[in-house]
């Protein structure tokens, strides 16, 4: 349960995060706010300390509290990228995430290759054959699950620390990630490239050549893979699109 402060961080944070209050807005006084959302001055001055610690807003002398510029917010703050996850998905923020992986998973999954033990390809194995059973199942949620379960297991293999923590940090965004992923799945034959059935090859081919103990094939499949969920954020976005066009 949030207490007000928290409360109010959370619903301001959310508002700039998702462009509802835009960078450069001066936000009002304290005693304004306060009885705009019938909290303390107290409440407000606290709520704006905890989206300060998140760069997400400066107070500037003389003038008052000015939301920061996008480059200057806290990404990694677990919170930041759960308020950016929340409500309407922000498709540009989530291909920004699948660039990152990118640069770091073909990395993980190589040294994946290269120093999983026993124990860790055991972990793979049991992590890709439930991953298996969420698309039997044909359930969304299972598949999320799963799927950042598959590849949180990697990380692990990868015994490299950095990647584990990056990976336990961005749970929250990269579940929100998979789920729109998997909204995009295309059950037309002429489309294959982006069915479930073609996600699971393409997992399948990052599992085998990490027991193979191929880095080199671990490092090609794994991107080849996040370019395909890329693929599908692309069409995602492309669908808003055209809803929008078809509005007017």
């Amino acid at each position: 349960m949030l207490n007000l402060n928290e409360q109010l961080v959370h619903l301001l944070g959310r508002q700039i995060i998702q462009g509802k209050i835009l960078p450069g807005t001066l936000l009002p006084k304290v005693e304004v706010m306060s009885e705009q959302y019938a909290v303390s001055r107290t409440v407000v001055r606290e709520a704006l300390k905890g989206l300060s610690s998140r760069k997400l807003v400066v107070s500037i002398p003389k003038k008052g509290t000015v939301v920061c510029a996008r480059n200057e917010w806290q990404w990694w703050d677990p919170e930041v990228l759960s308020w950016a996850c929340e409500d309407t998905p922000d498709y540009n923020f989530l291909q920004q995430l699948t660039e990152m992986r990118l640069a770091i998973e073909p990395t993980s999954s190589e040294l994946a290759a290269k120093n999983a033990t026993q124990e860790d390809i055991k972990n793979i194995t049991d992590s890709f054959q439930k991953l298996e059973s969420s698309a039997v199942n044909r359930s969304e949620s299972e598949w999320a699950i799963a799927d950042y379960n598959f590849h949180q297991s990697i990380m692990a293999a990868s015994h490299n620390e950095l990647l584990i923590n990056l990976g336990n940090l961005l749970r929250n965004a990269l579940l929100q990630s998979r789920q729109e992923t998997i909204k995009g799945y295309s059950n037309d034959e002429k489309d294959s490239s982006i069915s479930k059935e073609q996600a699971l090859i393409l997992h399948k081919n990052v599992y085998l050549a990490i027991c193979k103990r191929n880095s080199i094939e671990a490092r090609q499949t794994m991107y080849d893979l996040i370019l395909n969920v890329n693929k599908i954020l692309e069409k995602g976005k492309e669908k808003i699109k055209n809803e929008i066009k078809m509005n007017f």
